[in-house]
């Protein structure tokens, strides 16, 4: 039985990550980043923000994100992230968009890589994290994002970094993530996905897997009883 429902875990985690991810930015090369940034929300500390492209014909929805960081220590505390979505002001940060600065808190799931360490210094988290109610994007439209968490007073946070799919520049500020003032730099990208589809929250996946198991389970019976039945 506990290999049966190790089966179903499995199968129900699998299914329910690549039903969820239909990607609308990807910018996750190398697949197991050894670069970060600073990127913590306090008052004089450094924020990052990296900029991307919307290559669509039409507008699409924002609801979950994928992004690798870490707090830089063994046993992470509890995060505080923030997630905002700016306008490109002529190549810097412009103004958060209108229901584009989320306060998230805790990720849906925070999981080790098992990649290098971050500046040789840090283990290295993938997190995803959901988008309440979403946030529509125009094609053909060049935006911001910037990624901060606040895990405790005292203790960063660092956004590992990516091959950029649209230029070289990363901004930072040791402002306000929604007034900068912001600077840009020729550093590559962050590493970071975008996808339109919510990832399932934890009382739905319960219920997708109960359902697995109980057709696994009962196909095993139906198999156990055929095995043992007399031959005629």
């Amino acid at each position: 039985m506990k290999s049966i429902f190790s089966i179903c875990l499995a199968i129900g985690l699998s299914s329910a990550f690549n039903a969820s991810a239909a990607t609308i930015y990807s910018q996750t090369t190398p697949s197991e980043p050894f670069a970060a940034f600073s990127s913590a929300d306090f008052p004089i500390s450094q924020k990052s923000a990296d900029n991307f492209l919307i290559d669509a014909a039409e507008p699409v929805t924002v609801r979950s994100l994928r992004f690798i960081g870490s707090t830089g220590v063994v046993t992470p505390t509890p995060d505080v992230f923030r997630v905002v979505f700016l306008e490109d002001a002529g190549g810097l940060p412009g103004a958060p968009l209108v229901g584009g600065d989320f306060d998230i808190g805790s990720p849906y799931s925070r999981e080790p890589t098992g990649g290098p360490l971050l500046n040789g210094v840090t283990t290295p988290h993938e997190y995803i994290v959901n988008v309440p109610g979403g946030l529509v994007l125009s094609p053909g439209t060049i935006y911001w994002l910037s990624i901060t968490n606040t895990p405790q007073p005292n203790l960063g946070w660092v956004w590992a970094r990516a091959d950029s799919e649209l230029d070289q520049l990363t901004a930072a500020t040791s402002g306000s993530v929604a007034s900068g003032p912001w600077n840009t730099f020729e550093t590559g990208g962050m590493w970071f996905e975008l996808n339109d589809q919510t990832i399932p929250e934890p009382s739905s996946l319960l219920l997708l897997l109960a359902s697995l198991c109980s057709t696994v389970v009962a196909r095993s019976r139906q198999c156990n009883q055929a095995s043992i039945s007399p031959k005629i």
